[in-house]
């Protein structure tokens, strides 16, 4: 009966490389096996590395754009959130003012989304330039809400005077930030 010795040797490439000896007859043979069925071949992968350099400056600048897009919806949400929470604390006007500019806002971003077929190319530059827009009209408003709030605080003895007059300076200083950054 012929004794056969197998070898099989898997290397990280996925080669599989088999040896067999005849121990009687001392015969070799070898056979490497290579799984090239579904692989990019070296050109291919030159051609998407080559493609991935030339689209590098446009998949930055829309990720930009996304970013700048998500903070603007955040920033917008976060406003309309705190009025809904506190519909009492907030005059009629300012609710308006604020219902409007999300509105507004929505109406501005699905027509980015859709294209429409404008010429037009939006960058994240004129969705930030929105976005301080939107700040500039909403940020007074929000200012003199945790100002209220501050002074309530303040009256229920929950805080010294020292730390909520400079709570209140430095939400005024933050507004003016925001309304001076243009």
């Amino acid at each position: 009966m012929p004794q056969i010795e197998v070898t099989y040797d898997l290397d990280p490439n996925g080669i599989l490389n088999v040896s067999a000896v005849d121990k009687a007859s001392n015969k070799k043979c070898h056979i490497t096996i290579t799984n090239e069925k579904g692989r990019l071949s070296k050109e291919d992968i030159a051609k998407c590395v080559e493609e991935s350099e030339k689209y590098a400056e446009e998949d930055k600048q829309q990720r930009e754009l996304v970013t700048a897009k998500n903070e603007l919806l955040n920033f917008v949400y976060n406003c309309q959130q705190t009025v809904n929470e506190n519909e009492d604390k907030f005059s009629e006007e300012d609710r308006e003012t604020i219902k409007k500019a999300v509105q507004e806002n929505e109406a501005w971003l699905d027509g980015l989304d859709s294209d429409g077929g404008s010429s037009e190319k939006i960058t994240a530059e004129t969705v930030n330039s929105r976005h301080k827009e939107i700040e500039k009209l909403l940020n007074p408003i929000m200012v003199k809400f945790h100002q209220q709030g501050a002074a309530q605080q303040q009256q229920q003895g929950g805080s010294s005077s020292d730390s909520s007059s400079a709570d209140a300076e430095d939400l005024e200083n933050a507004a003016n930030r925001f309304t001076q950054d243009d």
